[in-house]
């Protein structure tokens, strides 16, 4: 009893951030979606998103927050959320074709699914 209580205090102390990190993952997506667009013609502006979305970038880094969910990347539905399928010829089956969020392990968990479309031929 008392190992197996100490292995769940280890656990429970090793993901301590999960909920800081889940909470700046929308606001990173936000950021990056802002950046994509590049609607505005103030290039100041998007300069200074950018070094937001850098900055946030290299806190999660140093977290050991990766990112996963490429396009171009094998899916794989322990990792991946396919949000919708379509068909690309050009494409092997099974191959990412567009990310529509982004997913991040936290040291060697999961906290967030890539949300993705999927070529099926």
């Amino acid at each position: 009893f008392r190992r197996r209580k100490a292995d769940e205090v280890s656990k429970l102390l090793q993901y301590e951030g999960e909920n800081v990190i889940k909470g700046f993952l929308p606001i990173l997506d936000d950021l990056e979606r802002m950046v994509d667009s590049k609607k505005s013609s103030d290039e100041s502006l998007a300069d200074g998103i950018e070094l937001v979305k850098n900055k946030i970038s290299k806190f999660f880094e140093d977290l050991n927050v990766e990112p996963f969910g490429n396009k171009g990347d094998e899916m794989d539905p322990v990792i991946h959320d396919a949000m919708l399928t379509q068909v690309n010829e050009e494409e092997e089956n099974d191959i990412i074709l567009e990310v529509f969020e982004k997913g991040y392990t936290y040291r060697d968990k999961v906290i967030r699914h890539a949300k993705v479309i999927v070529n099926k031929k």
